[in-house]
């Protein structure tokens, strides 16, 4: 039996970048999210 993962990676936010756990909350992308959500599009 065979079991698919699936991982979605999202971009840095502010919160990620202070250590702060923001949960399912919308939290605005810091300037190195903003950069890399441009280069995975």
């Amino acid at each position: 039996m065979t079991t698919k993962i699936t991982y979605f990676v999202h971009s840095t936010t502010i919160d990620n970048e202070n250590k702060v756990s923001s949960g399912w909350s919308d939290v605005a992308l810091s300037e190195k999210g903003a950069i890399s959500k441009v280069l995975l599009q």
